[in-house]
């Protein structure tokens, strides 16, 4: 196998990029697909046309941007348009799921002194 992976990577080596011998392979029958980067993925105008990823605000806690590229919702309706919401902020809910799992106020208060929990 590790034979065959050299002998095929050799190959590809005599192309400028993917699209010819991706094309030679398919015309000749054998199957075939392009390995996607996230850069393919992020331009990539099927996806863009499907809103399988979309623009979201960030939480009001980041300041290094202001939107950040997210996976949109795989379920499409005719009329129904899904809303998209930015994440939480770091924190934002850690009280309400501690109590959730049985902490006291007393016991958060704690949390935060100790493990400096904002």
């Amino acid at each position: 196998m590790e034979q065959l992976v050299v002998e095929i990577e050799g190959w590809l080596k005599n192309y400028p990029s993917v699209n010819e011998p991706l094309n030679l392979l398919e015309n000749a029958g054998i199957p075939c697909a392009k390995v996607n980067t996230v850069f393919d993925l992020i331009n990539d105008e099927h996806l863009k046309a499907r809103e399988m990823l979309v623009e979201l605000e960030t939480p009001d806690d980041v300041v290094s941007l202001k939107k950040f590229i997210g996976r949109g919702n795989p379920l499409k309706f005719s009329e129904l348009k899904p809303l998209m919401n930015r994440p939480p902020a770091l924190g934002q809910y850690q009280d309400e799921i501690l109590q959730g799992i049985g902490y006291s106020n007393e016991d958060i208060s704690r949390l935060k002194c100790k493990w400096s929990i904002s």
